[in-house]
């Protein structure tokens, strides 16, 4: 990472200066241009830059030439309307599961279960259910994410009784992918007939739903990171961040007088 932001800080001031010696203000105008205006970056990942940027400056002892780091303000805990429960994600298991809601209860227990993107949604083949593992490729990494034994059956009863040989099995009629507001607007559906909150039934309020129920229980940041294919761990933290009703529940608990 350090390499990466050196090597491209030094392409900008070549291509920005032609080679030319800069002074300190053009130098230090030229990082700040670099690092908050020219990248549509997180605050987080500004500061992350910044930090290699000034150990990069330190070793060519020009530390005059640090610029502040951004301001980070604290995550507000979440609305308690915009998570999804336990009680709602068996809601919408219940409100979906007679047989010609098969294919929309399988995706819940997907995304709910896996904690997948909804993009990701097509690498549920039938060949990944036979490993029992979800391959995910993206920009040219691999990833893999388990299928729990009772998912992988339910998957596999549905692929032998719609007789599907290979490939993709949450598809559309001819055959290809479902698309992104197809998936949305089944769960829509699914959520306005179990009386659960629209703003809570969509993809990626399914995978913080996982997030939060997988980090509850192990505690392990670090593993939920890697199934959730975050390339920086405080993204994932702010999937596990509670609500404050929640906050409230923990102080009531620890009643301190």
């Amino acid at each position: 990472f350090f390499r990466k932001c050196c090597k491209c800080l030094f392409w900008h001031f070549h291509y920005t200066t032609h080679g030319i010696e800069v002074s300190f203000f053009y130098a230090k105008s030229r990082t700040c241009s670099f690092i908050v205006l020219k990248q549509n970056y997180a605050v987080s990942t500004v500061n992350s830059k910044l930090c290699s940027i000034h150990s990069f400056l330190t070793f060519l002892d020009r530390a005059d030439c640090f610029v502040q780091l951004e301001k980070v303000q604290k995550k507000e805990l979440k609305a308690t309307y915009a998570i999804l429960t336990p009680e709602d994600y068996h809601k919408l298991l219940e409100e979906s599961s007679r047989p010609q809601k098969r294919k929309v209860n399988l995706m819940i227990r997907a995304f709910g279960q896996t904690g997948i993107r909804v993009s990701e949604l097509q690498f549920i083949t039938v060949e990944s259910i036979q490993q029992q593992e979800i391959t995910i490729r993206n920009k040219n990494k691999n990833r893999k994410v388990p299928l729990i034994r009772e998912l992988q059956k339910m998957l596999n009863d549905y692929v032998i009784e719609k007789n599907i040989p290979s490939g993709p099995i949450f598809t559309d009629k001819n055959k290809k992918p479902l698309e992104r507001q197809n998936i949305y607007n089944m769960l829509q559906t699914i959520a306005a007939n179990a009386g659960i909150d629209k703003r809570k039934a969509h993809p990626h309020a399914l995978r913080h739903f996982f997030a939060k129920s997988f980090y509850d229980k192990t505690h392990d940041l670090v593993m939920l990171s890697n199934i959730l294919g975050h390339s920086d761990i405080s993204t994932t933290k702010n999937y596990v961040t509670g609500t404050f009703e929640e906050l409230c529940n923990e102080m009531e608990e620890i009643g301190i007088l």
